[in-house]
């Protein structure tokens, strides 16, 4: 059985410096907090540690003059934030990899990507004051309410819809064993506002694969910690964290794999592990789709899956938006670690910055 717990929860790790790292980057890297991978992937040793292994790559984006100031407002035709593809991944830096807008990281949803004006509670949805929810009846829907406390979902084909749940302590929601087939739409998961947190806002700790859909998700350390499941239309930002404990990651599998994450706006505001993360804690990844998202911050944007427990597979990161909201890189240290593309099925393709729609390969 594959458990979810969040690295998050796991306090620091111990970070081994080579001995030819400059005096500045053994600086930062002893001052930062946050996971061993979040230093330069070859400053990081250890078994504990997923490395990138041969034919891994950390990418960083091409040398470009500052953006320009463009014209947000799509067509009132366009439906998706899906540039279209015209041409090689090697195209000039003066010839874009895609058509579309540019800057999006700034006003997603003038894109058509998720941001707080299009998830969440729907306009006009009047919620009922609620206490913790205890999921336990097959089929039980939760709808319209604003829980203070937490979800405990122990019940398959559970839905909760339109509903906003301010959580603390360990989780906001939490799905056990058994909770299969659990679908969250159109509602917020979210701690107090400025509260330091070390918690995932979903923790899936069982095998089952939940569907979210149209959820804002803010103030965790961990948007979404699940082996497996769709994550689709949402919007995770505005990480929290405890100050050399937590480990940020928007969406994150420690094992296991079955993860699609698709037209997502993922922010990491923090420069220490990553928007999207599949690890190797209790299992190989595989079967893992990241398409079509506009992805910022972290030490790295995101981590591929390679570990020491085997290779991965079909491990694919298509048509994502790269941003440099927070850092020039994506990620404090670069795009991608821990991603081998060597591994059967992996693949690395149409992915592009957001300031200049240049092709990150």
């Amino acid at each position: 059985m594959t458990r979810q717990f969040p690295r998050l929860l796991s306090g620091w790790r111990p970070v081994a410096i080579v001995a030819v790292l400059t005096l500045t980057a053994l600086l930062v890297a002893v001052s930062r907090s946050g996971r061993a991978e979040d230093v330069p992937a070859a400053a990081a040793t250890g078994s504990s540690v997923p490395t990138p292994s041969a034919g891994a790559t950390a990418i960083s984006p091409p040398s470009q003059p500052a953006p320009p100031t463009l014209d947000r407002v799509m067509p009132s035709s366009a439906t998706s934030s899906t540039p279209s593809v015209s041409g090689s991944t090697t195209s000039s830096p003066r010839s874009p990899a895609v058509s579309g807008p540019a800057d999006c990281a700034g006003s997603p949803s003038s894109c058509g990507y998720p941001d707080g004006s299009n998830t969440g509670i729907p306009a006009g949805v009047a919620l009922k004051a609620s206490r913790s929810v205890t999921a336990d009846k097959a089929g039980q829907v939760i709808d319209g309410l604003d829980i203070t406390g937490e979800i405990n979902v122990t019940a398959p084909n559970v839905t909760i819809r339109n509903t906003r749940v301010t959580g603390g302590g360990d989780w906001v929601v939490v799905v056990r064993d058994g909770a299969d087939d659990l679908t969250i739409e159109d509602s917020e998961l979210q701690t107090p506002a400025g509260s330091p947190q070390d918690i995932a806002c979903l923790l899936n700790i069982g095998d089952s694969k939940p569907t979210i859909r149209r959820a804002n998700i803010h103030g965790c350390s961990a948007g979404i910690s699940s082996g497996g499941g769709l994550v689709q239309d949402s919007y995770i930002h505005d990480m929290a964290q405890i100050p050399g404990l937590s480990h940020d990651v928007g969406v994150a599998s420690n094992g296991g794999g079955g993860m699609t994450i698709t037209h997502n706006t993922i922010f990491n505001q923090y420069d220490q592990t990553a928007a999207v993360a599949f690890y190797q804690d209790f299992g190989t990844q595989q079967n893992n789709l990241v398409q079509n998202n506009l992805l910022a911050g972290g030490g790295y944007c995101v981590y591929g899956g390679t570990g020491t427990k085997g290779a991965t597979a079909n491990i694919r990161f298509i048509n994502n938006r790269f941003s440099q909201k927070y850092h020039p890189n994506c990620g404090y240290f670069g795009v991608v670690a821990s991603f081998n593309r060597n591994d059967p099925g992996n693949a690395w393709t149409g992915n592009y910055w957001d300031h200049n729609l240049q092709p990150v390969n």
